[in-house]
Parts: structure tokens; C-alpha cells; sequence
């Protein structure tokens, strides 16, 4: 049928196309002033709540932060941007894992 993408000749997982690198120090390579840009500030999540049926094809989440004591101000329509860090045991499960 025209115009469809064409069924893959294998069923096998295509090979990553990424690496990993791992510096041994126990530190992340960047630090979070690299990343993360001026007026930025930590904040304390104080709830997290999906919003939508478990199985639903989206994740709808309301967040609570405390804002009391940081520079940080809130007006409706306001958004917010995330730059997690991820524990360092979890990263090293993740790339066991990912081989």
C-alpha cells in the first residue's frame, strides 16, 4: 500500500546508537552550575499525583512545590522547567542493564 512504512526484515533489536562513558569518580561530569541556568533554584517536591487512569496513553501529573523561603514566585499560566539528577546507583543499574 503506498505511502505505508515498509515492514522490517528482521525482528531483531537494531544495535544502540549511543555510548556510555564512565568516569570513575563517583561525581557527575557536569556540575549542576553547567546545566542548569542563572536564577535557577532547588525545589522541595511536595506531592506528586497522576492525574489519569494508570493504563491511560499519557502521564498527567499534578506537582506541589514548596516555594516558602526561595526566590521563586508563582502566577497561573506560569511553567516550570526540570533538570533532574539521577542517584548514581540507579544510573550504574541502568547501564548494567543497557549492556
Amino acid at each position: 500500500v503506498m505511502g505505508l512504512p515498509q515492514m522490517p526484515l528482521s525482528q531483531e533489536a537494531p544495535a544502540p546508537c549511543y555510548r556510555v562513558d564512565v568516569s570513575g569518580t563517583g561525581k557527575p561530569p557536569v556540575s549542576d552550575d553547567d546545566i542548569v541556568p542563572p536564577g535557577a533554584a532547588k525545589l522541595t517536591l511536595l506531592h506528586n499525583s497522576l492525574l489519569v487512569p494508570e493504563k491511560y496513553d499519557r502521564d498527567i501529573r499534578h506537582y506541589e512545590f514548596k516555594i516558602e523561603g526561595t526566590p521563586v514566585s508563582y502566577k497561573t499560566g506560569d511553567s516550570l522547567a526540570v533538570w533532574p539528577r539521577n542517584p548514581l546507583d540507579k544510573v550504574e543499574e541502568f547501564c548494567k542493564e543497557m549492556g
